[in-house]
């Protein structure tokens, strides 16, 4: 094993260098290095074909976006999302909202629960909700969502800084 080697212009056996057993680097040859870099690179990429960009017209019907009734827009939703500094609905209220969602080929998630609600930051939440938003925004339920979210009492919210 190669000795510790400090940096130039510290002398050896001080400050973070003194109790350790740190290997020294060596590069004898940095191009065969690099070749081998380069091989070991297109051999994992061989296995993946190029990406080829996709027609609009595969995506499903309910993907498209369809207007929310009049007067309400996805901003209007998010504002009243965020409204007193709101990250989501309770466990139990966001499932309610979830269930206002229509049935598609990409529904988002559902909500996170039990271990993932503890677990999931405030901004991972609000996120989440987001999607949540945005679909029902491209599939017409805004309008009904936005009435059910009006519908919530202030404590039915988790806010920023509770848990």
């Amino acid at each position: 094993m190669n000795k510790p080697v400090p940096p130039p212009g510290r002398p050896p056996g001080r400050g973070v260098f003194a109790d350790t057993n740190l290997p020294q680097a060596d590069e004898s040859n940095t191009d065969s290095a690099w070749q081998q870099f380069q091989d070991l690179e297109n051999r994992g990429n061989a296995r993946f074909a190029d990406t080829q960009p996709a027609d609009k017209t595969i995506l499903p019907g309910m993907m498209t976006r369809k207007p929310a009734t009049p007067g309400t827009s996805i901003d209007d939703v998010l504002v009243e999302a965020r409204r007193n500094n709101r990250v989501c609905p309770q466990p139990v209220f966001w499932f309610q909202l979830y269930d206002l969602l229509p049935e598609g080929v990409r529904k988002p998630p559902a909500p996170p629960d039990g271990p993932a609600w503890r677990t999931a930051s405030s901004l991972a939440k609000r996120m989440a909700l987001r999607d949540h938003l945005e679909f029902a925004d491209r599939s017409g339920a805004l309008a009904a969502v936005m009435a059910y979210l009006r519908k919530l009492r202030e404590q039915d919210w988790l806010h920023m800084g509770e848990d």
